[in-house]
């Protein structure tokens, strides 16, 4: 039991600070001052260091230790037990007084002053008076009376007096203030740590939202694309019925009759068939290049191709009174996640198309064209509808602004469209032209 307890921690940290404390003293104590005319005594700097062992130690009986140590310093003419003991009871009642003031809880500007007062308690109470009882116990300066004598020590140790509790005063109010500093820094490593827990949170859930709002996002635009297919793949299928039809008309006729009108009307229905197959085919394939799961690399694409897919999704959309027209001069294929920039097309012209049907103006314009800008493919897509406010023109990309009526929009197109060109690591922004809108992607070619 003796030797764990000697190994636990604040028994460990008071021996060392015993052995410290202890060495310093004595190391102080070589710095002597002397008292003329009083026998065995001298006044030096030792004081210091034991003073302020009393702020380390968390048990008293330490200063016993510390005491010891010092005394070895006692000169030859003065007495190694008295300079013991005087030092170790002053100490351990210095001790008391320090931590009962300790948990009053005092500002630290409060306590420095108590403590300066307390020292000289130390020395005019306990130490100057222990000293003279010790030292005619063991037969010095007995032929001087107690009064004189003690009055005597603190007119020659008045400078030690004053200095020592000073300095011990002067390193408590430091002490105390650099460990507040450490404990506020640690305090506020927690604090910084603990916001930085929750902004990690904070984000991963905004970038759970994000996914989950351009997913929602992703399927508004797979609504438009089945509403497509159901339009666009109509058409060839009248083409199949159509054809069927005249060859089942015909089915007879080519067994008896091979003249060049029944064989001209076979053709005819075969190629009407033949037709609406490519058609449909063609239809499936760009639902499957949109739909499809993607890998999360880029991919070099033909952006051409991928607005014509787009479009042929939303051409049943359009109004008859809506002229789309295209200028494609980019010459080269570039880096695309493809489904990703099939949403933002789609985003785009459902956009266009929506602002031109609410206007009144009758020759209404979509206009897509690229174009290569130094080392960025650049996309524009135009209408003519009406400008947008400048006021807006910052706003429009941000999440839920809209300017469209309750029902008709929540204000996600362009912010998830913004996201996922950011993704591309490129850049998306709408400028207004004399007679309407521009908005201008621009992609990296590599």
């Amino acid at each position: 039991m003796i030797i764990k307890n000697l190994s636990s921690k604040p028994l460990l940290k008071d021996f060392l600070l015993m052995i410290l404390f202890g060495v310093l003293s004595f190391l102080f104590g070589l710095i002597k001052l002397s008292v003329p005319g009083i026998e065995g005594t001298v006044s030096d700097l030792s004081e210091i260091p034991l003073l302020i062992s009393v702020f380390h130690l968390s048990n008293p009986l330490f200063a016993i230790g510390i005491s010891a140590i010092s005394s070895i310093g006692t000169p030859a003419g003065g007495s190694f037990f008295s300079t013991l003991i005087m030092h170790s009871i002053s100490l351990m009642v210095y001790w008391g007084i320090f931590n009962y003031l300790k948990k009053k809880n005092l500002s630290t500007p409060i306590l420095g002053l108590i403590n300066f007062f307390s020292s000289l308690v130390y020395y005019l109470v306990f130490l100057i008076p222990l000293l003279i009882i010790t030292q005619n116990l063991v037969g010095l300066n007995v032929e001087t009376k107690f009064v004189a004598f003690y009055f005597e020590l603190v007119h020659a140790s008045q400078f030690e007096i004053i200095t020592s509790s000073l300095v011990a005063s002067l390193y408590l109010i430091q002490n105390i203030l650099q460990l507040d500093l450490k404990k506020h820094m640690f305090e506020l490593e927690d604090t910084v740590k603990e916001r930085t827990t929750d902004l990690n949170s904070t984000i991963k859930k905004l970038k759970n939202t994000q996914q989950y709002l351009i997913q929602k996002e992703k399927m508004s635009s797979l609504g438009t694309l089945s509403a497509g297919i159901a339009h666009e793949i109509n058409n060839p299928l009248n083409f199949i019925s159509g054809g069927s039809y005249i060859i089942s008309e015909i089915k007879d006729e080519l067994s008896i009759n091979k003249s060049s009108d029944v064989i001209e009307k076979y053709e005819y229905a075969s190629g009407m068939i033949e037709d609406g197959i490519t058609r449909a085919n063609s239809i499936v394939k760009t639902l499957m290049n949109f739909t499809q799961v993607r890998s999360s690399k880029l991919i070099e694409s033909d952006l051409h191709e991928i607005i014509e897919n787009t479009m042929l999704f939303l051409n049943f959309k359009i109004p008859e009174n809506i002229l789309i027209k295209k200028d494609f001069q980019l010459k080269k294929n570039i880096p695309l996640y493809i489904d990703k920039i099939h949403q933002v097309i789609i985003n785009i012209l459902e956009n266009a198309i929506f602002e031109l049907k609410s206007n009144s103006k009758e020759n209404k314009l979509i206009t897509i064209s690229t174009r290569q800008k130094e080392d960025s493919a650049v996309l524009i897509i135009s209408n003519n509808a009406t400008q947008i406010p400048e006021q807006n023109l910052t706003q429009i990309f941000d999440p839920f602004f809209t300017t469209k009526d309750p029902g008709q929009g929540i204000g996600l197109g362009l912010s998830i469209s913004y996201s996922l060109i950011t993704e591309h690591k490129g850049k998306i922004y709408a400028e207004n032209f004399d007679e309407g809108v521009n908005l201008i992607i621009e992609l990296p070619l590599v």
